[in-house]
């Protein structure tokens, strides 16, 4: 188990710092920050010297050892935008509003999801079945920007129950979780029927039944066990993604996340802010890639044998 877990741990070494080259790459060829920095009044001279008091005057590839140097520390540089505040401090504060919707989301979402996929695959072809499918492929299809901008002409704007933007008590997170849980819920609910139906025509189901346990024993410890590692690793990415800031719903409900925090940084070519972002969601995806792995196991031994290095 160690072994697997520290040669993981490297390979992610490998991938952080590909993601960072790659982020530096891509947001240096979206234009020069100087030109949004300075004011209007300013001359050549002062855009030079702006330019090299910011160190944008060196070659981009000393500029990018010097990124990396600090990145390796946690200083990704002072933000151009919020008063020089540190660009990480400034992502780990707005990391916990991200996690309180992340949470929300993941709260209604999958036990909803495990529910509705258990129930179609035991009425199978029924109209309960044929009902649960239409509400998923319904979840699927409707795009989370409308279906936002729908819960907030209903709910806020005609009923004035829930409020429709900002950050506070239970009230402001309901219409965004809602929201940014319907694609998730519904993708799930597809997999966990999928999955039920395999398992529960294998021969050890008819065999648990046949000795005479409880059908719920037979389908918490038999059968949901066995066809949970495709849901984990479904669940295990749309965590990632939540951690990540949904950046459409961050932003159509004015939540102070790390998803809108990068789409305003892009916006104003706040580069150390994109960088310290984009860092940051890269290693909150993979931890919880390797925490997937580890769960792998647990739910299935036959993996720890097969991969032989767990």
């Amino acid at each position: 188990m160690a072994h697997y877990i520290i040669d993981r741990l490297l390979q992610s070494i490998i991938v952080v710092f590909g993601v960072l080259l790659l982020v530096f790459v891509i947001i240096n060829l979206t234009g020069d920050p100087v030109a949004l920095m300075a004011p209007l009044e300013a001359s050549a001279q002062d855009i030079a010297r702006l330019r090299v008091q910011l160190g944008f005057d060196r070659p981009l590839y000393q500029q990018f050892f010097s990124f990396l140097g600090g990145a390796v520390r946690g200083n990704f540089g002072d933000s151009l935008r919020y008063q020089s505040q540190p660009a990480l401090a400034i992502v780990v504060e707005r990391f916990p509003a991200t996690c309180e919707l992340a949470f929300a989301t993941l709260a209604w979402s999958i036990p909803m999801s495990l529910l509705l996929g258990t129930i179609a695959a035991l009425k199978r072809n029924s109209g309960t079945d044929s009902f649960v499918m239409f509400v998923a492929l319904l979840g699927q299809s409707l795009p989370g920007f409308w279906l936002g901008l729908m819960l907030i002409l209903v709910f806020s704007v005609q009923l004035g129950i829930l409020p429709s933007s900002g950050r506070g008590g239970l009230q402001h997170v309901i219409l965004p979780a809602i929201t940014l849980g319907g694609f998730f819920m519904a993708r799930t609910t597809r997999l966990v029927r999928s999955g039920m139906i395999e398992v529960l025509n294998e021969d050890y189901i008819r065999t648990a039944r046949a000795k005479g346990l409880a059908e719920k024993l037979v389908l918490v410890r038999h059968a949901f066990k066995n066809a949970a590692i495709p849901v984990v690793t479904i669940v295990g990415l749309d965590i990632g993604t939540l951690l990540g800031g949904a950046v459409i719903t961050e932003t159509i409900f004015a939540w102070p996340g790390i998803g809108r925090l990068a789409l305003d940084a892009i916006t104003y070519r706040d580069f150390p802010v994109v960088e310290a972002d984009v860092f940051f969601i890269a290693v909150a995806f993979l931890l919880i890639n390797l925490f997937v792995d580890l769960l792998y196991a647990w739910l299935d031994p036959r993996i720890r044998v097969t991969s032989g290095r767990f």
